[in-house]
C-alpha cells in the first residue's frame, strides 16, 4: 500500500492493539499496527504526521544496510573480562522487530535486545556500557589513591579515547580512558600516579620521574609495560 512521497508500508489489525502504533525495522520496512476500531483508510493521513520522523529513521537503516552483516565483520562477543575490578560478564543477543539495542545487566549477565545482527550497533550499544561501568568504578578508585599520596585533583571525565590511557590538564582535570578496565589493577593504580604527579610536574622531566619512583619504585618497568597493554583491549572497544 502506498501513498504519493510516502514511504511504503504494510498495515496490521490486531484485536490487541488499544491505539495505533507505527514500526519501523530494517528487515520489514514500516508497519502500522491498527486496533479493529481503526478505518485503514486513515493512515495515509496518520503517516503524513511523522513524515519527518519517518524519513529520519529510513535514512538510518539505508546507511546500516551499506555495512556488512554480523557475520562477515568482527564477531560480537560473549564474554566481557575487566580486569581491573576483577569482574566477568556473559553476554546473550536476541534479535526482535525493534530497529534500535537495548542493554540489561542481570547480575554478571548482559542481555542485548533489538538490532543485534550489526556489528556497528552492538560495538556503540557496549562502548556506552564501558563508559557506563568505567564512571562507577574509575572515579572512585582514583579518589582513594590520590588521597595515599595526598595530591589533590580538581575533577574526574572519563571518556573514550584512541591513543591514551589518560591525561591531566593545566586545570588539574583528569581525563580516565574507559579502555583502563581491561587492564590488569597494577597497571592502573600506575597510569593513577602517573597522571597524579603531573599535577605537580606537568611534563616528563628528571623530577617528574624523580616524584613518580618514590610513589612507585618500579615505575619505568611499569611504563614499558603499559605501552605494550594495548592486546588487553577487545576490537569492539576501539573507536574507529
Amino acid at each position: 500500500m502506498m501513498s504519493s512521497d510516502l514511504p511504503a508500508y504494510r498495515v496490521r489489525v490486531s484485536s490487541r492493539a488499544r491505539h495505533v502504533r507505527i514500526q519501523v525495522s530494517a528487515e520489514e520496512g514500516v508497519i502500522v499496527v491498527l486496533p479493529q476500531t481503526v478505518d485503514p483508510a486513515s493512515v495515509p493521513a496518520l503517516l503524513w504526521k511523522k513524515k519527518a520522523w519517518l524519513d529520519r529513521t529510513l535514512s538510518q537503516f539505508e546507511g546500516l544496510q551499506h555495512q556488512p552483516p554480523l557475520a562477515t565483520q568482527e564477531t560480537s562477543p560473549t564474554l566481557i573480562c575487566l580486569r581491573a575490578i576483577n569482574q566477568q560478564f556473559y553476554i546473550t543477543y536476541h534479535k526482535d522487530a525493534n530497529p534500535s539495542l537495548h542493554i540489561h545487566t542481570l547480575g554478571n549477565r548482559l542481555l542485548l535486545r533489538g538490532h543485534v545482527t550489526h556489528y556497528f550497533l552492538v560495538k556503540q550499544t557496549l562502548q556506552r556500557w564501558l563508559t557506563e561501568q568505567a564512571h562507577l568504578h574509575l572515579p572512585p578508585w582514583l579518589e582513594t589513591v590520590s588521597k595515599e599520596i595526598s595530591l589533590k585533583h580538581f575533577k574526574t571525565i572519563i571518556r573514550g579515547q584512541r591513543t591514551r590511557w589518560a591525561s591531566c590538564s593545566q586545570r588539574q582535570t583528569i581525563s580516565l580512558n574507559h579502555k583502563l578496565l581491561f587492564l590488569p589493577p597494577h597497571l592502573v593504580r600506575y597510569v593513577f600516579l602517573h597522571e597524579l604527579v603531573h599535577l605537580v610536574h606537568f611534563n616528563h622531566s628528571p623530577r617528574f620521574w624523580t616524584l613518580l619512583t618514590h610513589f612507585e619504585s618500579n615505575c619505568r618497568s611499569l611504563d614499558q609495560e603499559l605501552r605494550r597493554a594495548g592486546h588487553y583491549v577487545p576490537a569492539w572497544a576501539e573507536r574507529r
